[in-house]
């Protein structure tokens, strides 16, 4: 009988472990987007508040119990995501699980695990300062702070949109007025979507070295004319069918004459060519 009742135990305490095991549910990125969208999540350890987070904008926010605020951004690996905060040399990793009704975040290197105590609306925002010595600190804003820097932030990125609109426009113009349409389609670009990174690219049946500085002669006469050519840094000119040929990396400052240096000699020496 004590045997019986030993064995009933243990086959207890295994169906219990097997329970838990299969309650313990790993939670999808694209689950997890959507429950954190625009929400802020309340996190407690052994029912003691730790911090909330405030996910928004294709970014988390983190606020301390004593009021410390950090900024950062969210990245994934294999089943778990990094929390990457600009206070921290190393990311936090995450699991994130729902048990029962419960939704935990567990650390993958110590193992902790943080309750969700609640989910709201309540968004809040780090408010970037100077202080002392040139350290930088985040101080935690309202949620009517967070939509006004969301709100100026989008202004902004319009802003410099427009502003590239403009300058890869100019460059077109100008380029049609240097080279009257002699070279053939122009293109723009903006790499890293910078606005110190416009390129000008023309395309022509025949290039060659001297082709190449003909058309920066072009260029340059109109440049000193007061054409701006979008302040372009990299020009280029490549065939049209194999896409070979020279590329300017100095742009509309080849233009400029350095001390002892022509600038015609400086456009031969600045372009490469482009295999």
């Amino acid at each position: 009988m004590q045997v019986i009742r030993t064995l009933l135990l243990l086959g207890g305490v295994c169906a219990a472990m097997t329970v838990s095991a299969q309650a313990e549910e790993l939670i999808s990125r694209s689950e997890w987007r959507k429950l954190t969208k625009n929400k802020t999540l309340h996190l407690e350890k052994d029912g003691v508040p730790v911090g909330r987070m405030s996910f928004q904008v294709g970014q988390v926010f983190w606020l301390a119990p004593d009021g410390k605020c950090s900024m950062g951004f969210l990245s994934h690996r294999g089943g778990y995501t990094l929390y990457n905060y600009m206070r921290l040399r190393e990311p936090d990793k995450f699991e994130h699980l729902r048990v029962g009704s419960e939704i935990m975040l567990k650390s993958i290197d110590t193992g902790e695990e943080f309750q969700v105590s609640e989910i709201n609306d309540d968004l809040f925002w780090c408010e970037r300062r100077k202080a002392q010595f040139g350290r930088k600190r985040f101080k935690a804003e309202s949620t009517e702070d967070a939509m006004a820097s969301i709100a100026a932030i989008r202004e902004e990125r319009l802003r410099r949109e427009r502003q590239q609109n403009m300058r890869a426009l100019a460059a077109i113009q100008d380029t049609n007025y240097a080279l009257g349409g002699d070279v053939g389609p122009i293109a723009y670009g903006l790499p890293n979507a910078s606005l110190d990174g416009l390129r000008i690219v023309l395309r022509t049946p025949e290039v060659s070295k001297s082709r190449a500085r003909d058309v920066m002669r072009r260029i340059c006469n109109a440049y000193n004319e007061g054409r701006s050519f979008g302040n372009a840094r990299t020009i280029e000119i490549l065939n049209t069918r194999s896409n070979q040929g020279y590329t300017n990396f100095m742009g509309v400052k080849a233009c400029q004459d350095q001390p002892g240096v022509s600038s015609e000699d400086a456009m031969g020496e600045v372009f490469a060519y482009r295999p």
